[in-house]
């Protein structure tokens, strides 16, 4: 069974990464005749190593050395993989209250199927399906009402040739959907739900496992952070894990450092200013940035609905940085920019 290193480790640029703290000079000596040499403690207890000279053939024999060193070389290996061509997922909100379309192509099937041939025209390969707003401050949806909008969509949309996911952090909702045709799982609370690994194990499903913090009603309530991009991963990492340890098929996992969720405006300018960083957990990148609201701390004038320009310079930015799915309101121009921004990278 494949598991993430004891401990995590990051690229954050050419020569500089981020590892756990050894706290012995012999440690530190025995991991630079490995090429890594400790700089300093970051703010969350980590440190930041440079990556220069050669690597000696001898083993480590300081165990927290070899730790730390496999983990960097873990790292260093999945940040080498090739970025796939990047995928257009698209958001389809099924409830009246979604912040930027609600009470829109939600009002009836024809409606509904309409957008949604819409999206595919416009580049989308899959189809995300929400029962339930996670938007800051959102009451939670029950099992059986979000089962009835997602099987209602599913049917209406049986007709398109398009990979359908669904949007839910229920196990219940999970277990229905993907025994009845979907093949993703897209879940923004990253198993909250203890259910949650189970479920996707059984279907062999894709799953996208997402970083936030409490639930969508207090997130916003959660965004202390003493190094940002190192703790969102290492907090992905554990929820990985986790799913391994449940089954689940390394090969169908997605990860996001969830743009909006337990962050403010500054936190996710960083997030999409690092995402490349993500890349070292080894495991394909999902960013979400369409039309939320962190755009508007530089675009106040712009509602919700009118965000797509500002969403376009983000999500081109992420795919920049190695994003290989990007989840959008809508394509068109928008997915014209990320394609550059991707032959760019």
């Amino acid at each position: 069974m494949r598991l993430l290193p004891k401990t995590t480790a990051l690229k954050l640029n050419e020569f500089e990464w981020r590892a756990a703290t050894l706290e012995s000079q012999a440690a530190r000596s025995a991991l630079a005749s490995k090429g890594f040499h400790w700089q300093r403690l970051l703010d969350d207890g980590s440190s930041l190593y440079l990556r220069h000279g050669d690597c000696c053939e001898a083993d480590l024999n300081d165990s927290a050395a070899a730790d730390v060193y496999q983990a960097l070389l873990y790292a260093e290996g999945a940040n080498t993989r090739p970025i796939a061509k990047a995928k257009f997922m698209a958001i389809v909100n099924l409830t009246a209250d979604s912040f930027s379309d609600g009470g829109t192509y939600q009002t009836s099937d024809a409606h509904l199927l309409k957008h949604c041939q819409q999206l595919i025209d416009e580049g989308a390969n899959i189809l995300d399906l929400g029962a339930e707003s996670t938007r800051p401050g959102a009451e939670e949806v029950d099992a059986p009402t979000q089962i009835d909008l997602l099987s209602n969509a599913m049917r209406v949309l049986s007709p398109l040739d398009v990979p359908l996911s669904i949007d839910t952090r229920n196990a219940i909702v999970a277990d229905h959907c993907l025994a009845v045709g979907a093949v993703m799982i897209n879940d923004v609370s990253a198993f909250s739900d203890a259910d949650m690994p189970a479920v996707v194990a059984k279907h062999d499903a894709q799953v996208v496992i997402m970083h936030s913090r409490a639930t969508p009603k207090t997130m916003h309530q959660h965004c202390n952070y003493d190094y940002l991009i190192g703790e969102i991963c290492d907090e992905l990492a554990q929820r990985i894990n986790r799913g391994l340890n449940e089954g689940i098929n390394p090969e169908r996992i997605i990860i996001d450092p969830g743009l909006g969720f337990a962050k403010d405006a500054r936190q996710n300018f960083e997030i999409v200013h690092h995402l490349n960083a993500f890349r070292s957990l080894g495991f394909p990148v999902l960013a979400g940035p369409s039309r939320k609201s962190f755009l508007a701390s530089v675009l106040p004038e712009r509602a919700a609905a009118q965000r797509d320009g500002a969403t376009a310079g983000a999500a081109s930015i992420c795919a920049y940085q190695g994003a290989e799915y990007l989840r959008l309101h809508c394509g068109g121009m928008n997915w014209d920019a990320v394609k550059i921004a991707q032959a760019c990278s």
